[in-house]
């Protein structure tokens, strides 16, 4: 995929991508189990409460291990599925899935599908994606 991506380079340029994609690939699952399985990262109460009301809802985080905005919101959609029940969060890289980037017409990422039909792109914090959940 890098040698796709970015062509011939330097033996160690391509370590060091790899070491890259390696740390970030396993991040994601590493920071969703430390807030399930702890007090987690700081979320301020007001943030809480509204996470907590918030009716059910189904969400697709679509990324790619290159990606340096995407970490933040696999970690927010988990941290409000974490704390409301009614709220289902999925990660998906998308080099996986083309049926899906084909589906939703992702050209880029991040990328978050609510409910199998709103879609959007970019880098968006907890408190940005809860508004849009409201």
């Amino acid at each position: 995929l890098l040698t796709l991506l970015f062509g011939k380079v330097e033996n160690s340029v391509m370590e060091a991508c790899v070491t890259y994609l390696r740390i970030s690939a396993y991040s994601y699952p590493a920071l969703a189990i430390y807030n399930a399985g702890s007090a987690g990262q700081p979320i301020d109460q007001d943030i809480l409460a509204k996470i907590n009301a918030l009716t059910p809802h189904q969400i697709q985080v679509f990324v790619s291990l290159s990606c340096t905005m995407c970490p933040e919101v696999v970690m927010a959609t988990q941290r409000i599925a974490i704390e409301n029940k009614n709220v289902e969060a999925q990660m998906f890289d998308l080099a996986h899935f083309p049926n899906l980037k084909e589906q939703y017409n992702i050209m880029s990422v991040p990328c978050m599908v609510i409910n199998d039909k709103d879609v959007y792109f970019g880098k968006k914090d907890i408190s940005q994606i809860v508004e849009i959940l409201k």
